[in-house]
């Protein structure tokens, strides 16, 4: 409940001054959810409205409402908005005035554009109308990682016994608990003193698969915000001798790394505003790093949890045209969709004659067979071109990692879907030079890579909300062969990377116009049938754990 109660229509002119806001990029739904000035239910709203936008705005626009909806200012476009939202998804308008009236004359029509829009779509429930990575949103579970650099895992695990919680101990990173969707965490006084961690399972994975020897000296190439670089610091441990070099090319985003890591207890962080592709692996400074975490800019494709990405307007999914297009009027459609039009006539009447108030929200995530060609059209919709051009910087930053001198381990993650990302990038890597080669990470987990581009992606690790109950993230391994790092021969290919540090740091540049790891939904032209990550039976112990606890 809000601490003070809101007037319906302080709700609406709230939730429209905030959505005005994102859209001038004055904040962002990050600062508005941490804000204590926010009201929980206008910034529920907000968020609900941004996931919903486009079908809301193709359901106005194919009724008479629209001539009111284009012909009115931002702020009063919003609030129609956000009406229209509680008309439709919601539990009805609260409150009274003269929009409310405007949109009560329209709510016969808006109804019905809603179930012929779910009708074209081949769904039954509107929930089913987004794509995969909001949909899936909301029926994730929450993982939290115990920062092992304020508390133990046991004594941990003790304390969220003790309150009663409902959670699993993950079997695959014994530092990460599981909870239920709808589990309330923020509240918790191990969230707040940051104990707790909250962070998808997925992402706990490229620094548990690193897993960095407390006396060596590590960067973090990508590292802002900070979660990963923190759980690198844990995984090496309170009494580590080695660094963390951390870098990031915007500051803001550094900043917040500066001051989560700091929070978390992480005191061998060496925080640098700066891309990694400038960094000189033969600085001095940089002798004795012997482990990279490559997390670099990727299409996000795999991100199903954040939220950001829904008030990104350069992103903003959009419906299949043929969802929205117009309908062809002849002799023969009409024969044809006949059954279509009953089907829509029964719905209609089935919908008004259950309730004359507003219907409630869907959240169901059941996927329909007649709405499998629906998946498919999510496919086609991201820009390849974009993908491509982070699959380079992606390959350079990788064999930009690979020519530090005493460096024997690298992780290569994204949060992406796409093969063109993910295995493609890996089997161009291993193209390139003959330095590194692909190591089995984490082979408890059932879930691999696509062998189809090449036999040993197996030994990556895919995960995704279907299988793995995380957000779609991708792990590969890679592991110097020489075993006298002190003079490795290093292939022409890594070499030549660093000495295009000026040219890859211009491409880096284009590929991250849009923001620093904004998310974007999928697209790679792969099977539907697509291998994810998911929970073992025992976890995997490395050498080199085993050795820190004796």
């Amino acid at each position: 409940q809000d601490s003070r109660r809101l007037t319906m229509s302080d709700l609406y002119k709230q939730a429209a001054d905030m959505l005005v806001k994102l859209k001038e990029r004055k904040t962002t739904l990050r600062a508005l959810s941490s804000e204590s000035t926010t009201h929980k239910s206008a910034f529920l709203l907000v968020c609900e409205c941004l996931k919903f936008k486009p079908v809301l705005v193709a359901v106005i626009s194919s009724t008479p409402l629209q001539k009111e909806f284009t012909s009115s200012n931002e702020q009063r476009k919003f609030s129609i908005l956000c009406m229209c939202f509680d008309a439709l998804l919601g539990e009805g308008i609260k409150g009274g005035g003269a929009m409310k009236k405007i949109i009560s004359q329209h709510l016969s029509a808006l109804k019905a554009a809603l179930v012929k829009l779910r009708v074209k779509a081949g769904v039954t429930h509107t929930n089913q109308l987004l794509p995969p990575y909001l949909r899936f949103a909301s029926a994730l579970p929450r993982h939290v990682r115990i920062n092992t650099l304020q508390i133990s895992v046991s004594d941990a695990i003790e304390q969220l016994t003790a309150a009663g919680l409902q959670f699993t101990q993950d079997t695959d990173i014994p530092e990460v608990v599981t909870f239920a969707p709808n589990a309330k965490l923020n509240d918790l006084e191990l969230v707040k003193n940051s104990s707790l961690i909250i962070q998808d399972k997925a992402s706990c994975a490229p620094a548990f698969i690193l897993d960095p020897s407390p006396d060596w000296d590590v960067i973090d190439a990508c590292a802002a915000p900070g979660n990963k670089t923190s759980h690198l610091s844990a995984r090496m441990g309170k009494t580590a001798s080695g660094r963390i070099f951390a870098f990031d090319i915007d500051h803001e985003r550094l900043e917040t790394l500066k001051r989560l890591t700091a929070k978390a207890n992480a005191k061998n962080i060496v925080a640098t505003q700066m891309s990694f592709l400038d960094v000189n692996p033969r600085d001095r400074l940089y002798k004795n790093v012997r482990a990279i975490l490559l997390d670099p800019t990727c299409s996000g494709s795999g991100m199903v949890n954040q939220l950001d990405h829904l008030s990104d307007e350069s992103r903003m999914w959009k419906l299949p045209e043929s969802w929205t297009a117009p309908e062809k009027k002849s002799t023969k459609a009409v024969v044809n969709n006949r059954s279509a039009e009953n089907k829509l006539k029964a719905q209609l009447l089935a919908e008004f004659a259950t309730s004359t108030s507003m219907t409630a929200p869907d959240t169901t995530t059941t996927v329909t067979p007649e709405a499998q060609e629906t998946e498919v059209e999510w496919g086609k919709m991201d820009d390849e071109n974009r993908i491509r051009d982070l699959a380079e910087f992606q390959t350079r930053a990788i064999l930009h990692a690979f020519s530090f001198p005493k460096v024997t381990r690298v992780t290569y993650s994204t949060c992406s879907v796409h093969a063109v990302e993910n295995e493609l990038v890996v089997k161009k890597v291993l193209e390139s030079q003959n330095q590194f080669s692909l190591e089995h990470a984490l082979p408890s987990f059932p879930h691999r890579g696509y062998t189809r581009y090449f036999p040993e992606a197996d030994r990556c690790v895919r995960s995704s909300p279907e299988h793995g109950g995380t957000i779609g993230f991708f792990v590969a391994l890679f592991v110097r062969k020489s075993t006298n790092p002190e003079h490795p021969e290093h292939s022409e290919a890594a070499v030549v990377v660093h000495e295009e540090s000026s040219e890859l740091h211009e491409n880096a540049s284009t590929v991250r116009e849009s923001g620093k790891k904004k998310k974007r939904k999928g697209g790679e032209p792969q099977s539907r049938n697509t291998d994810e990550l998911g929970m073992s039976a025992t976890p995997v112990k490395t050498n080199r754990e085993k050795k820190r606890k004796q």
